[in-house]
C-alpha cells in the first residue's frame, strides 16, 4: 500500500512538472510570436492570461526592469518618446507585466495618444486581481476618453479654420486665375468700340435685342466704329480698359472686377473720371474666345445687370469692344 501511494505522488508530481513545463514552452512560444507581430493585442491577453496560470508566475528578467526603470526615468525628464521606446522594450520581454501596462498608458496619456493609452490600461486590467485597483484603473480610461473628446473637438475647430483659409485662398487664386483668361485672350492687343444697332429698310435704329446680339435674326446688324484706342490694364482681382482720346489724355471707361471662378463672374463697373472709383454696375460679358466685350450702353435703353429683370425681346443699347483687325 505504501509502495503505491509513493508511486501514486512519483506520478502526480510528474503529471505536474510535465504540465508546468508545457505551459512555459508555450508561454515562450506566444513571447517570441509577439516579438514578431507586436501589435497584436489578442495574443498579448493570451500571454496574460497563461501567466497568470504558471505557478510560480514567470520572472520579470534584469534586462526587462532595466529598460522599465530607464523608461519610467526618462519620462520623468520628459522625454516621452525614449521613455515610450524603453517600455515597449519591456513589454516585448514581459508582456505579463501590470505595470509595465500600467505606466505605457501613462506615458501614452501624456502624449496624448489617447486611443493607445486606452488599450495599455485595458491590458493592465487583465493582469489585475483586485477590485478595488481595477475600479481605479477604468477611472483612468474614463479620463482618457474625456481627454480624447475635448482634444478631437479642439483639432475639429482647428481644421474647421484651415479649410476655411484654405476655401480662401481657392477663392483668391480662382479669381487670379479669370483675370488671367482674360489677359491671355486679349494677348497685349489694342482695342476699338463698335457701337451697336439694326438697319431696316434703310433706316438705321439703335439698340438690338440678345438674338442679335450674337449674330442672329433677319435684321442687317449695323456698327458704326467710335476710333478711340483702347487699351487694358491687369491686376489680381480686377482688370481696367482705358481710352485714349485724341492722343491728348487718358480715361478709364469700364472696370472689371473678379467675383468667382468663372468669366461670367466679372462684375462690371462705369468707372468716375474724376475719382477713378467704380461708378454705376452695368452689363457686361467678356467671350473668351474671340476677346470681345459686349457691354450695354449708358444714356439710352440700358441692359439691366440683373437677369431677372432681363427682357430678351427688348432692344437694348449695346457696346462692341473688340480687339483692332
Amino acid at each position: 500500500m505504501k509502495k503505491l501511494l509513493y508511486y501514486l505522488t512519483l506520478l502526480l508530481l510528474f503529471s505536474y512538472n510535465a504540465s508546468a513545463q508545457s505551459a512555459r514552452e508555450t508561454l515562450n512560444q506566444y513571447i517570441a510570436q509577439l516579438q514578431k507581430s507586436p501589435d497584436d493585442n489578442a495574443l498579448r491577453e493570451k500571454i496574460i492570461l497563461l501567466a497568470q496560470k504558471n505557478k510560480p508566475a514567470p520572472a520579470i528578467t534584469d534586462e526587462a526592469r532595466e529598460k522599465y526603470v530607464m523608461a519610467i526615468t526618462l519620462r520623468d525628464d520628459k522625454e516621452y518618446e525614449l521613455a515610450l521606446s524603453n517600455i515597449n522594450e519591456t513589454l516585448l520581454i514581459t508582456p505579463w507585466w501590470g505595470d509595465a501596462y500600467k505606466e505605457l498608458g501613462l506615458t501614452l496619456g501624456l502624449v496624448k495618444k489617447y486611443d493607445e493609452a486606452i488599450l495599455a490600461y485595458q491590458l493592465y486590467i487583465k493582469t489585475l486581481t483586485d477590485d478595488e485597483v481595477v475600479s481605479h484603473v477604468k477611472d483612468e480610461i474614463a479620463i482618457m476618453k474625456a481627454k480624447k473628446m475635448k482634444a478631437e473637438k479642439e483639432q475639429n475647430e482647428l481644421n474647421k479654420i484651415v479649410r476655411s483659409e484654405e476655401e480662401k485662398r481657392q477663392v483668391v487664386n480662382a479669381k487670379r486665375d479669370v483675370i488671367t483668361k482674360i489677359k491671355n485672350a486679349i494677348n497685349n492687343r489694342s482695342y476699338q468700340q463698335k457701337n451697336l444697332g439694326y438697319n431696316k429698310n434703310g433706316n438705321w435704329s439703335a439698340g438690338v435685342n440678345q438674338y442679335e446680339l450674337f449674330g442672329g435674326g433677319t435684321y442687317y446688324m449695323f456698327s458704326f466704329d467710335f476710333y478711340v484706342p483702347i487699351y487694358w490694364k491687369f491686376f489680381d482681382n480686377h482688370v481696367e480698359m482705358w481710352g485714349n482720346f485724341s492722343g491728348k489724355y487718358s480715361e478709364q471707361i469700364l472696370r472689371g472686377e473678379s467675383w468667382g471662378p468663372k468669366v461670367s463672374d466679372m462684375r462690371w463697373f462705369q468707372v468716375n473720371t474724376i475719382t477713378l472709383q467704380n461708378g454705376m454696375q452695368v452689363w457686361a460679358y467678356f467671350d473668351l474666345q474671340n476677346a470681345y466685350l459686349y457691354s450695354t450702353l449708358n444714356g439710352w435703353t440700358m441692359r439691366p445687370v440683373n437677369d431677372s429683370e432681363f427682357d430678351p425681346k427688348t432692344r437694348y443699347n449695346y457696346v462692341l469692344y473688340k480687339p483692332v483687325d
